[in-house]
């Protein structure tokens, strides 16, 4: 082998030393895409006519020690709050894609709020009441939630997830039709 192929490939294996250490050290980020356009909607009076804000474009979640973030990004601004109707965003997390342990919930209607949920114990918080276990934030398109894992017993370290989003125009009326999105559109997506 000629030294210039020695010199290349001592940088690739550089490269994916440097890049596995990095990994390792931080937890990494696994993330998926949406195709947009793809909300279904529901037949039904006041069925949403905008649908950017459900349509989930793409979907992450990282992990930094302790702290895990959830994050999708809608095909238009999320808002803050909704005056007549309800926006929802769930990520149902499970050791397996065909199980569901947690469930992870930002709704939008009146104000905005955050929710964690266990399937299969005793155990639920909600911003509203100051028991969540971090945070969420609402910027543009992007919603992002933050959780302490180490402040919830039991929370998973590695998890099989998937994201849905559910608009209602019009949360008074029971029969309304909903605008529904989901990511990835089929089986979950691997937090490592």
């Amino acid at each position: 082998m000629n030294r210039r192929g020695l010199v290349i490939g001592f940088v690739v294996a550089a490269i994916v030393v440097v890049a596995v250490i990095v990994l390792l050290a931080t937890g990494g980020t696994t993330s998926g895409t949406d195709g947009t356009g793809d909300v279904k909607v529901d037949d039904g009076p006041h069925a949403p006519r905008t649908v950017q804000i459900v349509d989930i474009a793409t979907t992450s979640v990282h992990r930094d020690g302790d702290t895990i973030t959830l994050s999708a990004t809608a095909n238009g601004n999320i808002p803050r709050s909704i005056a007549n109707g309800s926006l929802e965003y769930r990520w149902e997390l499970g050791h397996t894609a065909e199980t569901t342990e947690w469930i992870v919930t930002v709704a939008v209607n009146v104000d905005a709020s955050a929710s964690l949920l266990a399937t299969q114990r005793d155990y639920s918080s909600t911003t509203i009441n100051d028991t969540f276990p971090g945070d969420f934030t609402i910027k543009g398109a992007r919603l992002t939630v933050e959780i302490d894992s180490a402040q919830v017993k039991g929370f998973p370290t590695h998890f099989d997830f998937h994201v849905e989003s559910t608009l209602d125009a019009n949360r008074a009326d029971t029969r309304s039709g909903l605008a529904h999105d989901r990511a990835p559109n089929e089986g979950t997506i691997s937090s490592g």
